[in-house]
């Protein structure tokens, strides 16, 4: 993904998990493996992916092609931002806000 196109939103507008899960063995694994580690990179250094990384996990095991194309989609986002950095400053007072999406984006299948 060296010489991937580059994605400005970590997850694809309005998408909607509708085809049927895949069957094969390897390409979940290749799925699980990508996914995790993406929420390693979630826990340490990107907080900005943290929905896209849970949403996907979601789908571990009944993944989708279009769960796969959310994945590639992450990954391009990823490179885009790949020179980006958070720096929190010592000497200002930073005050926590969180956010929450209580019907999983609008998950029909859940």
């Amino acid at each position: 993904m060296k010489n991937c196109y580059s994605a400005s939103m970590p997850m694809i507008f309005d998408l909607k998990i509708t085809d049927n899960p895949v069957e094969d063995e390897q390409f979940v694994q290749k799925y699980q493996e990508l996914v995790g580690s993406q929420q390693f990179l979630t826990t340490y250094t990107r907080l900005n992916i943290a929905f896209a990384t849970s949403f996907l996990e979601h789908y571990n095991n009944t993944l989708t092609q279009q769960c796969w194309q959310a994945v590639l989609h992450l990954l391009q986002y990823l490179h885009d931002m790949i020179d980006y950095e958070i720096m929190f400053d010592s000497l200002k007072k930073y005050r926590l806000v969180a956010y929450s999406d209580a019907d999983w984006a609008a998950d029909i299948r859940d």
